[in-house]
């Protein structure tokens, strides 16, 4: 996937980050600025956010859209989700999340742990 494509599918599958997203790219490229900004500053701490407030419904829908991404086993996307998802949340979380991994994301997270974090 390319920047453009992988932005419009995060915000297709978690519309709730709509506001965040828009303030993040509007004055940047718009939905040409680059994924790991996007992931970084608005899906992760989403995410976190989530987990903060026990909103577990949608914690769920984040890793399910995470694992559904990493099965179209695109080398871009791969990347944004290993240093600008999995990275900042072992770094802010230890492995809080864990349980909500499904097999390709701990995988990928494992990986990240191993390579970056040992």
């Amino acid at each position: 996937m390319k920047t453009k494509e992988l932005n419009l599918c995060l915000l297709k599958n978690i519309p709730e980050i709509k506001e965040k997203y828009e303030e993040e790219t509007l004055w940047q490229e718009k939905d040409e600025t680059g994924s790991h900004t996007v992931f970084g500053n608005v899906f992760t701490p989403y995410l976190l956010s989530c987990g903060d407030n026990g909103d577990f419904g949608n914690l769920k829908k984040c890793f399910d859209f995470i694992e559904n991404v990493l099965s179209e086993n695109d080398r871009y996307s791969e990347e944004v989700i290993a240093f600008s998802v999995l990275e900042r949340i072992y770094d802010d979380t230890g492995k809080k999340y864990e349980n909500f991994m499904k097999n390709k994301t701990k995988k990928l997270f494992y990986e990240v742990i191993k390579n970056y974090f040992n």
